[in-house]
């Protein structure tokens, strides 16, 4: 099941509600699930790739983006503390969401201020992440209609293998110019994957 991109509760200068805050981590720990197995398959695609290019840059700045929301996701945690929540950890929690991931002063006692982080907030981050993947996807051709296009590519040239056994079996003075076509369908089929893989 896919999971929707979770948008923060309240505001920063607002306390949140327990019930929402629950909530919102729950769904952004499923978030953070789901981007970092997105994020796995796409490395390995590319490492598929004959010439990965600027595809490996850019997984590693997409990884950057989950790696951020990751520690501000544990720094929330940390806050909310099962629930466990008054007052003042809730004007904390407002803070952790809305303000920037590279703001040190957000929540005393946080991993944020060592961390590696953004100059966005976390609902801008969750976004920015959002389109670094399907970016990422697209370049390397990992969205649902380019993959249907592979797939069908694929068995094109399976079944041009079929035909050329099959060739075999006719009667020698047809074999030439079936095996013609064949070799231009073939060609046809090599054309097509090429231009896919140029995009």
């Amino acid at each position: 099941m896919t999971v929707a991109t979770p948008w923060p509760p309240g505001a920063i200068d607002q306390v949140v509600e327990p019930r929402l805050m629950m909530a919102y981590l729950e769904q952004l720990g499923q978030w953070l699930t789901q981007r970092r197995s997105q994020l796995d398959q796409l490395d390995q695609a590319i490492l598929a790739l004959p010439q990965a290019g600027s595809a490996t840059s850019d997984l590693m700045l997409a990884l950057s983006v989950w790696q951020a929301i990751q520690r501000r996701y544990e720094d929330l945690l940390r806050v909310w503390d099962s629930g466990r929540v008054g007052l003042v950890q809730q004007q904390q929690l407002s803070q952790l969401l809305w303000s920037r991931l590279d703001d040190t002063t957000a929540a005393p006692g946080t991993a944020t201020a060592s961390a590696q982080s953004l100059s966005t907030n976390l609902a801008e981050a969750c976004r920015l992440s959002d389109a670094l993947t399907a970016q990422l996807a697209s370049t390397i051709h990992l969205t649902p209609a380019s993959q249907q296009f592979s797939h069908r590519l694929a068995g094109l040239r399976a079944q041009i293998e079929r035909l050329r056994d099959q060739v075999e079996l006719e009667p020698p003075a047809s074999r030439s110019d079936l095996t013609a076509t064949i070799e231009d369908i073939a060609t046809d089929t090599a054309e097509l994957t090429a231009k896919a893989g140029r995009g």
